[in-house]
């Protein structure tokens, strides 16, 4: 109904090159990326045709490094190809070119700290992440979490900041979004999709503005 013809594309297996618990895929018609939420927490770089390019895997606590993440983009037009990780634990945006090198390391423990009711040992902080377009990035944030109600949080907001942390729109989504493992952002030539958690039933558009 939907497809006229599939293609198969093989990838390469090494023991670098594993592919365990695919939490996302992107493609920049170039390279397939595969974000992998295992221990490793790691993206995997193939080629078109499945051949094995490169990982991203930078685990520790220190510059350019992540804890824990919570989601991942692409970012294709500040100078070249680069790969957006969301870390939740230290409330960060980590930039990285294919070969895993660090070009952009953005803090936004104290921009979140001013703006949500945080507490490090609910979760709180970022929650998802997409790059959108000219150097925006579009974070969806939790406050701490309620006692006793696992998925009910003391605030929620979608930030959109620039590459210097700036907050460019702050909107409250209380009441609007159920925040459970349901809720992914996602960008369409530059525009923000937000589904509103399980049942994922509702697709909400936002513009550019």
């Amino acid at each position: 109904k939907y497809f006229s013809d599939i293609e198969y594309i093989p990838l390469e297996t090494n023991e670098k090159s594993l592919v365990v618990f695919t939490f996302d895929m992107s493609t920049d018609g170039k390279y397939l990326y595969f974000y992998c939420y295992s221990n490793t927490q790691q993206v995997l770089v193939f080629d078109m045709n499945g051949k094995y390019i490169s990982q991203i895997n930078k685990k520790g606590r220190g510059p350019g490094e992540y804890e824990g993440l919570s989601d991942f983009s692409l970012e294709s037009d500040l100078n070249g190809q680069h790969v957006c990780l969301f870390e939740s634990f230290a409330n960060k945006i980590l930039v990285y070119e294919d070969d895993g090198k660090c070009v952009r390391d953005l803090d936004m423990q104290d921009v979140l700290s001013e703006n949500l009711d945080l507490n490090k040992s609910s979760f709180s902080g970022i929650y998802r992440g997409v790059y959108l377009n000219e150097g925006r990035y579009a974070v969806l944030c939790t406050g701490k979490r309620e006692p006793d109600k696992k998925w009910s949080f003391s605030s929620s907001r979608l930030l959109v900041v620039d590459t210097l942390c700036n907050i460019l729109k702050d909107e409250n989504l209380e009441n609007k979004f159920s925040l459970n493992y349901g809720l992914f952002i996602h960008s369409y030539k530059g525009n923000l999709r937000l589904s509103k958690g399980l049942p994922a039933d509702t697709i909400v558009f936002y513009d550019n503005n």
